[in-house]
């Protein structure tokens, strides 16, 4: 959840021409609605912006990644090759 509020910020302070925000959970009115709607707010503001749903079952990567970032202590960011650990996920995901 807070990676798809990072997201937006990102982009907004990298000045980047675009956002496609893609998940499977853009209505939610658990305690996790303020990020959202805090995260609406970021990108409403942005200029190019687009919002898409996507089923959990097309994104079994993200998924994985979020349950892997728990146990990471620092945002990790990276602007070429993505790291061994999502390459990796990506085959897996292709395989299966």
């Amino acid at each position: 959840m807070m990676v798809a509020r990072d997201a937006p910020m990102f982009v907004k302070e990298w000045q980047f021409p675009a956002l496609v925000l893609e998940g499977d959970a853009f209505d939610d009115t658990s305690h996790f609605g303020n990020i959202l709607n805090d995260t609406r707010s970021i990108v409403h503001s942005l200029p190019n912006w687009k919002v898409e749903f996507s089923g959990t079952e097309t994104n079994k990567v993200a998924h994985k990644l979020a349950r892997m970032s728990l146990s990471y202590g620092n945002t990790v960011t990276w602007f070429e090759e993505p790291p061994d650990v999502i390459l990796d996920l990506l085959f897996e995901d292709s395989n299966s």
